[in-house]
């Protein structure tokens, strides 16, 4: 963790070779178990909250309410990084937000 002077801590080197780092290993640990379980069950919660506020259209089916985990997944495997943030907002504002919201 801190080189041999004593300095500054290091990226701990974690398996999968020489440039994975603790935070890399971090974030492919939350992909796992957020992203790659599902989500639909948090989707529908969030979408339930948002039509009883009126900001969405009520009984959204769970394929419509997975659908921006399923582009995100869609994604990690086509490209094996990291989406963009432009690849996020395209998801989100130009495909889901139109087909949930009650008025686009």
């Amino acid at each position: 963790m801190f080189d041999d002077r004593g300095g500054a801590p290091q990226a701990a080197r974690c398996p999968g070779g020489p440039s994975r780092s603790i935070e890399a290993n971090l974030t492919v640990s939350f992909v796992n178990s957020i992203v790659l379980r599902g989500g639909g069950e948090v989707m529908s919660s969030v979408l339930e909250r948002a039509a009883s506020r009126g900001e969405s259209r009520e009984n959204i089916s769970p394929r419509v309410a997975r659908l921006p985990l399923d582009l995100l997944r869609h994604e990690l495997i086509l490209t094996h990084q990291p989406p963009s943030q432009r690849t996020l907002e395209e998801i989100l504002d130009e495909i889901f937000l139109p087909l949930v919201l009650r008025n686009p």
